[in-house]
């Protein structure tokens, strides 16, 4: 193989890169996902797609590990398996001269903003949250339970994408919950926001102190 061949392959290559990731940019991306609590245990699934689905991926969650995939074309080009570690014994901690601790208060309106603007770039398509739940007090469930149904209520009406059941137990301390949905969005909308919110004042004096 000759050296233009070579670079002219690697041109190509490049070429294809950059398409990529400009379709992926600016292509609405769909991710979906479901996720299942009963207690302390855990367990969430996550699969995304762009491009009409030519570049997909899936993630899961749980206290042993998880996973990630990524798929081009159909075909696997990434994929990557983890395990949960064992905690290791804690060494006694050494004297360090403290640090000045920054205020976090300063990037309260920042973020604020951020996440305005973010929520009105997700498309939410479906939510739907299932929740059952209940204290080892019948008398406290009740009082908690008679204050939470109305705001169920006015969330159902305020978001109707939004399907929301709740189950009380008044018998013993139990939560388990169910969440799934699908959402959409273009990465390069979230450019400004977070141009924003990098360049505010009130960070850059959050980074000085």
């Amino acid at each position: 193989m000759s050296v233009y061949t070579l670079l002219l392959f690697l041109f190509y290559l490049l070429v294809i890169l950059i398409s990529i990731i400009f379709l992926v940019i600016f292509f609405p991306l769909n991710f979906s996902f479901l996720s299942n609590v009963d207690g302390f245990y855990y367990d969430a699934k996550g699969d995304f797609s762009v491009l009409l689905g030519l570049l997909n991926g899936s993630t899961d969650l749980h206290p042993e590990g998880g996973s990630f995939k990524l798929y081009a074309f159909s075909l696997p080009i990434y994929s990557t398996h983890w395990t949960g570690k064992e905690k290791e014994p804690e060494e006694k901690p050494i004297d360090k001269p403290k640090k000045r601790k920054r205020d976090l208060r300063i990037l309260i309106e920042p973020i604020k903003r951020l996440f305005d603007s973010s929520i009105r770039i997700i498309k939410v398509k479906k939510l739907d949250v299932s929740l059952i739940t209940g204290l080892s007090d019948p008398y406290a469930s009740g009082l908690i339970f008679g204050v939470v149904f109305p705001f169920i209520e006015m969330m159902r009406i305020y978001f109707p994408l939004l399907s929301f059941s709740l189950t009380p137990v008044f018998v013993e301390e139990r939560f388990r919950s169910r969440v799934c949905g699908s959402i959409s969005f273009r990465i390069i909308l979230f450019v400004v926001p977070l141009l924003r919110f990098f360049l505010s004042k009130e960070y850059r004096k959050y980074r000085k102190l």
